[in-house]
């Protein structure tokens, strides 16, 4: 055995088989959630208190729009302890008696209370702390449920509690498997529904243990004031990944670290169950971290093979170059006609073709969309008292134009999807018809239907006309290198006007507008729609694809909740099971997604 590795160890040991340590007999803690989403967290900890440290501490991070307020303590002797701005470094006399906050900053902080002190000729005190504080929004309201998912007990605390027990109880409702569920993470015990509340408890709590508790409630039961745009589904789904509810740990089944942490202990005269526990924790998360960087390099090179023998990345490379191959075969790299007979729609399935993503990016469709309703009239561009806002204007009808020679006429496709973008337009911008990010979430959530339209701008064709792909390439070539070109022809304004359509597509729009003032200058005092996008007020990238954006974003939020609230129906139906959130046994790995928590904690 190495020096260095000699050294480790003992600096893990040397902390707890230190004498004159503290005990912590139990941990209870009561959650009483009220109507409005704020929890009163009340923790009671039997303890005995050795000369060992000066105060008490626990550690709250990544509270997550989470506030903190009202911070108390108390003792057996009902002494109230007083609210002071605290000061680690004072001495333990100093701190007796008195409690406070210290902020880490990034919504993070201990709350901190002082030990008292021994009077001569005692060893150790026992004491009950009572410690209260107010997690404002802990509940939040999400699509189809109210809950959290909260780490309320951190590993690492000293010293190691002997029980641990928690209770969550909702203002003025019973809850029970009718009307909620409950999770519990990160540590070997139990979860009941009981007496109207939920309940999860533990006497086998480690040093790696930690207690994150997950509940979900049905929709009404109360009405928390910090809604989410997003499925509770989400939240149990990410808590779920790697759960296992199999049951309690009874520690019959030893690991090797056990017996490296029996060898070492005897080499020091430690007999102490709980010490040899607690150094075979450490070996093990040693031990892990060995394996986590294994695994980090074993995925570097699996990524690595992968993105070799991958087959979609070499179909659209097989594609790219057939494209590439036609544009030499004596033909112009640059077209002036915008191929697909102009359709959007059949554009942008093209381009989707050659994406390596699943599911690609649909906000330059969107804006290109978006641009031909600004061409329009149906959206314009207003100030509101120095605010640039989106108003919804009239709709103009294009059934009638079909026939017509006009290139976005053409395609039934295109003018169904710009007639569903302003049909969700002006009903969720309400009577105003101001266009906000906000109304357009709540209308698509509620009406799935054209949510799912927009998403399927996503899909790429069975087929491509490669033909046709390649001429879009040339089209984009000629858009970029505008500037470059030296016979452009005469100027249609017409074409010009979709040219610009179709560099939104592109994602170069404001790139093109810039190359059309240098070449022609006149072009913008002849087109009505160039004048609106030459305004100084309008952006391509704060107007457009802005809108197109949230719009794509709410699209997805909406079809994504309508998946996810079918899904989690079914968690009401069929009773209490451990996965399905109706007690039994909690589990030791998931729980991830968790706010709060934090590492250490206890007596320092």
């Amino acid at each position: 055995m190495s020096r260095r590795f000699v050294i480790i160890l003992l600096w893990i040991m040397l902390p707890l088989w230190a004498a004159g340590q503290p005990y912590l007999k139990n941990l209870g803690i009561k959650v009483d959630v009220r109507d409005n989403g704020d929890a009163v967290v009340t923790e009671t900890r039997e303890m005995t208190i050795t000369s060992k440290g000066t105060e008490c501490y626990i550690p709250m991070e990544g509270l997550r729009g989470i506030t903190l307020s009202g911070f108390k303590v108390s003792d057996e002797t009902g002494l109230d302890y007083q609210t002071v701005a605290w000061n680690v470094s004072a001495t333990r006399k100093e701190k007796a008696g008195r409690c406070g906050i210290i902020s880490k900053g990034d919504n993070s902080y201990e709350l901190c209370w002082g030990l008292d002190e021994l009077k001569d000729g005692e060893s150790q005190k026992d004491k009950v702390y009572t410690i209260s504080y107010t997690l404002g929004s802990l509940v939040k309201s999400y699509y189809e449920a109210e809950g959290f998912n909260h780490m309320f007990v951190n590993p690492g605390i000293y010293p190691l509690p002997d029980k641990v027990s928690l209770r969550v109880s909702v203002d003025s409702v019973q809850i029970d498997t009718s009307n909620a569920r409950g999770w519990a993470f990160g540590y070997y015990g139990n979860t009941e529904f009981r007496d109207g509340g939920f309940e999860a408890w533990t006497d086998n709590f480690t040093s790696a243990s930690r207690m994150i508790i997950m509940l979900a409630l049905k929709k009404d039961i109360i009405h928390p004031v910090d809604t989410l745009e997003q499925a509770f589904q989400d939240v149990v789904d990410k808590a779920l990944d790697g759960a296992d509810f199999g049951g309690e740990y009874s520690g019959s089944d030893p690991i090797v670290t056990d017996d490296w942490a029996k060898w070492i202990c005897g080499k020091f005269g430690i007999t102490s169950a709980k010490t040899i526990d607690n150094v075979s924790t450490g070996l093990c998360i040693a031990l892990l971290g060995v394996m986590v960087l294994l695994l980090a390099m074993i995925k570097r090179v699996l990524t690595w093979i992968a993105s070799i023998i991958t087959l979609r990345p070499l179909r659209v490379l097989i594609k790219r170059l057939s494209i590439r191959r036609k544009v030499k075969q004596g033909l112009s790299p640059w077209q002036r006609e915008i191929p697909f007979n102009g359709s959007l729609y059949a554009a942008n399935k093209a381009l989707n073709s050659l994406s390596y993503k699943q599911k690609p990016s649909i906000n330059n469709v969107l804006g290109a969309f978006i641009l031909r309703l600004f061409q329009r009239g149906e959206l314009m561009l207003t100030d509101d008292n120095g605010k640039q806002t989106i108003k919804v204007g009239e709709h103009v009808d294009q059934t009638q134009n079909l026939e017509d020679d006009g290139n976005d006429r053409k395609s039934p496709k295109d003018i169904k999807m710009e007639n569903t973008l302003f049909y969700i337009f002006k009903c969720a911008s309400g009577e105003d018809r101001v266009l906000q990010e906000n109304e357009l979430k709540r209308w698509l959530r509620n009406n799935t239907k054209y949510a799912k339209e927009i998403i399927e701008l996503q899909n790429s064709p069975d087929s491509v006309n490669k033909d046709e792909l390649a001429k879009l390439e040339r089209l984009k070539n000629f858009l970029s290198d505008f500037t470059l070109i030296q016979e452009r022809g005469v100027m249609e304004v017409r074409l010009w006007d979709e040219y610009l359509v179709f560099a939104t597509l592109f994602g170069i729009a404001d790139q093109v507008r810039k190359e059309f003032r240098k070449v022609c200058p006149e072009y913008f005092s002849m087109s009505k729609f160039a004048q609106v996008l030459d305004s100084p007020s309008f952006n391509f990238n704060t107007t457009v694809y802005t809108i197109a954006n949230y719009t794509s974003n709410a699209a997805m939020y909406s079809t994504l909740a309508a998946e996810r609230s079918a899904a989690y129906s079914s968690m009401w139906s069929g009773g209490g099971s451990s996965y399905s959130g109706g007690g039994g046994h909690s589990s030791y790995s998931g729980g991830g997604g968790y706010s709060g928590g934090g590492g250490g904690g206890g007596i320092r």
